[in-house]
């Protein structure tokens, strides 16, 4: 906590761009030998290109195949929380169907995805690369927004409402 505490401190100047509710559009492109990638757009006021994103391949409605399936398309509330797994606080997609602990972390390959979403500012073939990098200035988007969780401390809520919406191009 006092890390993203220090990080929040240092964001001052970046705060004023972001007063507004944000969202994040998601497009995906059509699944191809078991990788779907997508654009990611940042929306505060006027959307801009941030990224893109590496997921699992996108199957019919109902069918999930565990670790390999990516989640449905939809709008979704993202929260911040400390990740068993990671051992850092991440995004978080709440409230997906059929999927629990859909987070937004770095990766290149869909062995680093498990339903997760992995940003990177470069994409070639089925991966995507500068993960880190774009999910550090990711973090940075949120993190102007973020405050704790009265009820629950390993959660920190986004003050103003911040969703994801993922919808298939075309």
């Amino acid at each position: 906590l006092l890390h993203i505490e220090r990080r929040l401190s240092s964001l001052a100047e970046i705060s004023a761009t972001y007063q507004n509710s944000m969202d994040i559009v998601v497009e995906r492109e059509p699944s191809k030998e078991g990788t779907t990638i997508s654009t990611l757009y940042l929306d505060s006021g006027d959307v801009r290109w941030y990224c893109f994103l590496l997921e699992d391949q996108v199957r019919g409605p109902g069918v999930k195949v565990p670790g390999e399936t990516a989640i449905p398309s939809g709008r979704y509330k993202i929260v911040i929380n400390k990740s068993p797994r990671f051992g850092r606080y991440l995004p978080r997609l709440v409230d997906v169907p059929m999927f629990e602990g859909i987070l937004i972390h770095p990766g290149n390959t869909t062995e680093d995805t498990k339903g997760c979403l992995l940003p990177g500012y470069e994409q070639s073939g089925n991966t995507v690369r500068r993960s880190s990098e774009a999910f550090d200035k990711l973090m940075e988007y949120l993190a102007v927004n973020v405050g704790p969780d009265e009820t629950n401390i390993d959660i920190w809520m986004l003050r103003e409402p911040t969703w994801i919406t993922i919808k298939e191009a075309g």
